[in-house]
């Protein structure tokens, strides 16, 4: 039990400080299921997170489908549409063990947008929040303690149009995307 007690407190954390879900709190499918409730009948949903302190939108994402089946059984890779959010919002993003990855599709056009990552989880980016305008990225990543593991600019010459971008990270990590107008 002692080994657990930090990752109980870092939890604790985050719950303080982005907020908790409760069967109250909207919720929106992201795969065409209907979602009943926080407890079932859709596999992908978005949750809006209430109760935090920190300023800003907070969501929760839960992926647990990458594929999807076509007629026949043929299919490609899905993507998460997660719907236009408030400007600079947190994303707690949940992706399950038995999916290799998630593509998300972010429909925000803010300057930040933030992922904490509830697992450990490769997540393919695309979306409005993605369509530049003359702008570069900065990428910073944090270890679950806080410590700033990278900080880097993703395009070093300002861009326009629509880019796409990934990143691994493991349970407890975050990442922050900064766009600067240049």
């Amino acid at each position: 039990m002692q080994s657990l007690l930090p990752r109980i407190r870092f939890w604790n954390q985050k719950l303080v400080r982005h907020g908790y879900a409760s069967v109250s709190n909207k919720i929106t499918a992201l795969n065409g299921d209907d979602v009943c409730s926080i407890y079932g009948c859709g596999t992908d949903f978005l949750l809006e997170l209430a109760g935090g302190a920190a300023p800003g939108g907070h969501y929760g994402l839960f992926v647990s489908n990458t594929t999807q089946l076509g007629v026949g059984g043929g299919g490609g890779r899905m993507t998460q549409r997660v719907p236009p959010l408030p400007p600079n919002s947190t994303i707690l993003t949940f992706v399950t063990a038995s999916t290799p990855f998630a593509n998300v599709s972010v429909g925000t056009r803010g300057n930040t947008l933030t992922f904490l990552l509830c697992s450990n989880a490769t997540v393919h980016l695309s979306g409005s929040f993605w369509a530049l305008v003359n702008e570069v990225v900065l990428e910073t990543v944090a270890a679950a303690s806080g410590a700033i593991l990278s900080n880097k600019t993703l395009f070093p010459t300002p861009r326009s149009g629509q880019v796409q971008h990934s990143f691994s990270l493991s349970a407890g990590e975050t990442v922050v995307y900064t766009k600067i107008h240049e």
